[in-house]
């Protein structure tokens, strides 16, 4: 299916961290985002940090799709939870739950924003390299 997604990807965003499971976070929450923009006509994924007043840096990815009611926030990051009905969306359940231990594994945060129709942020912070 030929669709029309915007990706934004900041410039210069650098990290410390383990290329191969950072690689693999990344992957799961651009493969969320891109699965959760499907039923937009024009679909956005934005890439992107920034840094807080104590120069520490926060990662984020953000889109414009479906979002989900911010109840269930922490639900998101267990495993086979589904904010969303398996046959409207596929998936196993677990890519958020892998991106959550990979950065809990390299002493980081991650959290998410969201609102039903509106979209979804999923926020990252990174302390160590492994």
């Amino acid at each position: 299916m030929l669709r029309n997604v915007a990706f934004i990807v900041q410039k210069n965003v650098v990290a410390s961290a383990d290329e191969h499971l950072i690689e693999i976070c990344l992957k799961n929450l651009i493969e969320n985002s891109w699965k959760y923009t499907s039923k937009r006509k024009n679909g956005q994924i934005e890439f992107g940090s920034m840094e807080d007043k104590h120069n520490k840096t926060t990662f984020f990815v953000r889109d414009n799709g479906i979002g989900f009611d911010m109840n269930f926030s922490e639900d998101i990051f267990k495993p086979f939870y589904r904010s969303h009905s398996g046959d409207k969306f596929a998936g196993a359940g677990i890519g958020l739950t892998i991106v959550a231990r990979i950065i809990q594994k390299h002493g980081g945060l991650i959290w998410t924003k969201g609102e039903p129709q509106e979209g979804a942020t999923f926020y990252f912070t990174l302390r160590k390299v492994l």
